[in-house]
């Protein structure tokens, strides 16, 4: 795996878009909006990423992990194959979540209206997910790069030029975040020209079939897992808790990006041939520099959130400390659900989340209407511990020779590789 750092160091730069534009921008949102109305257009949002990732049938994952296997073949007809499967699906999704327009708003007018400006990006959404899975298949984070960063900037530069024309509102914002989610898909059009000369026949659609549903349950699970909070806290508790919430999501994926990163290439990397011992490694050194990231973004966020954001928004430091806490806590099981997938094994992952988004539901309507942010904060960690929890158990009942502490305790040997990883991206930098 020769390339894996350089792979990983593209993974990086392109999940550092979306949660960077979301960073930068929320001073802006909040500034121009305030805490009820950011508040609203984190409602009128959350669904588009539920119901995108609700529709997806398991297909981006089942292209990356077939396309991975077969070295990079052509994938048009499993590519053209799978975007009309999730297209329907994300049609269907579509109308069932307008039914619930009405609970999920709260009753707010505004919002419902917003639901429904978001909601019409579902299926561009879709189509982009499965193009970026095959690109993630053979290997191309380059152009993966690339198409986040299209949307990350086409969303801060339209809220920058919104804010000073003064028309900035809870409608053009929801407008510019949901078309962001979707217009990177022009980066991928590439992949749908066949390569010459031809390579093996796709798989079957029942094998991507067959690999996605098991996967499916599992990726509606976890977006749940990290999104539902922003859906029930309306209804829940209120708005201004939600703007609260929001604000430190915002802050605490920054962490997320180096361990997203590794998760993603890793899933495609393993699939072509597992070695769990690379992923427990693997996941070590991740922990280790997100507990550093997450740290320092503690510290910072004492005085940074009321500076940036305004001291109205003085009450998210702490949700923002127990969502980088989640954060450190899940890394380890996250790097083991990408092994459990690249070992054909997606369904051990998807059970795991499963389990983990009953008990954040659990804890949400336990703690949400008493605590707001904060609760909705704790709630994510419980089920982040779980869904890690479990994925490293399953690691270790498929057999295979790494044991739980293998991800979690660090080895001498890793200090010199991380020095070794950091000196050789400051040296290409």
């Amino acid at each position: 795996m020769t390339n894996a750092r350089r792979k990983i160091l593209l993974a990086m730069l392109g999940n550092l878009g979306p949660p960077a534009a979301a960073f930068i921008t929320a001073p802006i949102l909040a500034q121009s909006l305030g805490v009820f109305e950011r508040g609203q257009v984190a409602a009128g949002g959350a669904p588009l990423m539920l119901v995108a990732s609700a529709a997806t049938l398991g297909m981006p994952e089942a292209i990356t992990y077939f396309v991975a296997r077969s070295g990079g073949a052509d994938a048009k007809r499993s590519i053209l194959r799978a975007t009309g499967l999730v297209a329907l699906a994300g049609v269907l999704a579509t109308a069932l979540f307008i039914a619930l327009v009405p609970l999920l708003s709260g009753g707010d007018p505004d919002v419902e209206a917003l639901i429904l400006i978001s909601l019409s990006m579902v299926v561009p959404s879709l189509v982009l997910l499965v193009l970026r899975g095959a690109a993630a298949g053979r290997g191309r984070w380059g152009l993966v790069t690339v198409e986040r960063m299209i949307g990350s900037s086409v969303r801060l530069v339209a809220v920058a030029v919104l804010a000073l024309t003064g028309t900035l509102t809870i409608t053009s914002a929801t407008v510019v975040i949901s078309v962001s989610m979707a217009v990177g898909l022009i980066a991928y059009l590439a992949l749908l020209r066949p390569k010459r000369p031809p390579h093996p026949e796709p798989p079957p659609m029942r094998e991507l079939l067959r690999y996605g549903g098991r996967v499916w349950f599992g990726s509606l699970a976890g977006i749940l897992l990290s999104r539902i909070a922003q859906i029930l806290v309306v209804p829940l508790s209120n708005a201004t808790e939600l703007g609260l919430f929001v604000i430190a999501v915002s802050i605490a994926e920054l962490v997320l990006v180096f361990n997203n990163a590794v998760r993603d290439v890793y899933f495609a990397e393993e699939s072509r041939d597992p070695d769990m011992k690379r992923v427990a490694s693997a996941a070590r050194l991740s922990t280790l520099i997100t507990i550093v990231l997450a740290l320092a973004v503690a510290v910072v966020s004492i005085w940074g959130i009321p500076l940036l954001f305004g001291p109205e928004f003085g009450p998210a430091v702490v949700p923002t400390w127990l969502l980088l806490l989640a954060i450190v806590l899940g890394n380890p099981g996250s790097l083991a659900g990408a092994g459990l997938s690249a070992l054909g094994r997606p369904h051990l992952r998807s059970w795991s989340l499963l389990v983990a988004l009953i008990a954040n539901l659990v804890a949400l309507f336990l703690l949400v209407p008493q605590l707001g942010a904060v609760g909705a904060a704790v709630a994510t960690a419980v089920g982040n511990v779980m869904a890690a929890g479990l994925n490293l158990w399953w690691m270790r009942r498929v057999g295979t020779d790494v044991s739980a502490g293998e991800f979690l305790i660090p080895q001498p040997g890793d200090l010199r590789a991380l020095t070794s990883v950091f000196a050789k991206f400051r040296k290409r930098g």
